[in-house]
């Protein structure tokens, strides 16, 4: 089990925009319409809202001591 809890900051590129974030904490007082979230036991979630016939969009994940990571859908 990890108790990761590094903060993460998302971004996208395309039509998509985010709209929430969560960790699955119960505790937690984060606001769920940033784009940044604790992770919590090493997880952490982002809800994404795309219009229809988008194109290709980009999420991009960063967090300290992390290695940025990113997805095309």
């Amino acid at each position: 089990m990890t108790l990761a809890n590094n903060e993460l900051s998302f971004s996208v590129e395309g039509g998509a925009t985010i709209i929430g974030v969560g960790n699955g904490d119960p505790s937690s007082a984060e606001m769920d319409n940033a784009n940044t979230r604790k992770a919590f036991n090493g997880k952490c979630l982002v809800f994404l809202q795309r219009p229809k016939g988008a194109g290709t969009d980009k999420l991009t994940v960063i967090g300290e001591g992390l290695k940025p990571a990113s997805i095309n859908f």
